[in-house]
């Protein structure tokens, strides 16, 4: 930017063009220019920030909705091609499956049987929480795991033979592989396989299998994306390190405890930047 005197008239040239100064002092046009030019700097780098989060909202969201999940213990499992361009990087040998649950409400119990099978549970900003299976503290030999959301004290489930973690959101992702050559161990692993509260009574998950529709867990563009954003926001707590993103979202119209609905201006730069 050029070296703007203490007085007068002139012109500034700046990276997002000239902007012209009357007795000192921005003009109605400079001023909204520049707070236009804030408030697309604000969205670049919440967008930047926010897609782990965002994207684990769009996956969950549309795989619930493509799927036809109806249970906080259904399964989804992807296995042909069309099932998997969905989540663009699956391969094509391996069957893939996924539940998304929701602690806000409660800790999770998980009766994980024995076997072959490797998997991992996820928060909403795509963050491991712990292993399953062979890679995981049963080391293929099947465990008890409590899963305890970030409101909750994960003291109060300790037990001996149960693996109690905690999870920093809400929101989570169980995703599962069966590595089992056997076909038919699939069968055994989803009749044994029980989720349900820590508190309450387990169940036998629903693994919905063979649909064979075309889907996508891609985030939306334009402003469906800060909506999506403002809708997960309000899911979750805030963490330490996102207080300043929060401050940055807040001109936009995105805040904790805040129905979204931007005005015009701060819908024209979220739009033009998530387009």
């Amino acid at each position: 930017m050029d070296q703007a005197t203490v007085h007068g008239d002139e012109v500034i040239a700046t990276p997002f063009g000239p902007i012209e100064l009357q007795d000192s002092f921005f003009d109605q046009n400079a001023s909204t220019r520049l707070l236009d030019e804030m408030d697309y700097q604000r969205a670049s780098q919440a967008y930047i920030w926010s897609i782990p989060l965002v994207g684990f909202a769009a996956w969950r969201d549309n795989q619930t909705k493509s799927f036809g999940v109806s249970g906080p213990t259904d399964f989804v499992v992807l296995k042909s091609l069309k099932e998997k361009r969905g989540i663009v990087t699956a391969n094509l040998t391996t069957p893939y499956i996924f539940n998304f649950s929701n602690l806000s409400k409660g800790a999770l119990r998980i009766e994980y049987p024995p076997g072959q099978t490797a998997g991992a549970v996820l928060d909403a900003w795509q963050r491991p929480v712990f292993d399953l299976g062979l890679i995981g503290p049963d080391q293929g030999k099947g465990a008890t795991y409590v899963l305890v959301g970030p409101g909750e004290d994960p003291i109060k489930y300790q037990k001996r033979g149960v693996h109690v973690l905690q999870s920093a959101t809400n929101n989570v992702m169980i995703g599962l592989r069966i590595l089992d050559t056997n076909p038919a161990y699939f069968d055994t692993f989803s009749a044994s396989f029980k989720m349900g509260p820590a508190n309450g009574k387990v169940a036998t998950s629903k693994f919905i299998a063979d649909k064979d529709v075309e889907w996508s867990g891609t985030p939306p563009r334009g402003l469906d994306y800060w909506t999506m954003l403002a809708s997960i926001l309000s899911e979750e707590p805030v963490r330490q390190i996102d207080k300043a993103w929060m401050a940055m979202l807040e001109p936009l119209g995105i805040a904790k405890g805040k129905t979204f609905a931007p005005d015009a201006r701060p819908a024209r730069r979220l739009w033009s930047w998530a387009s």
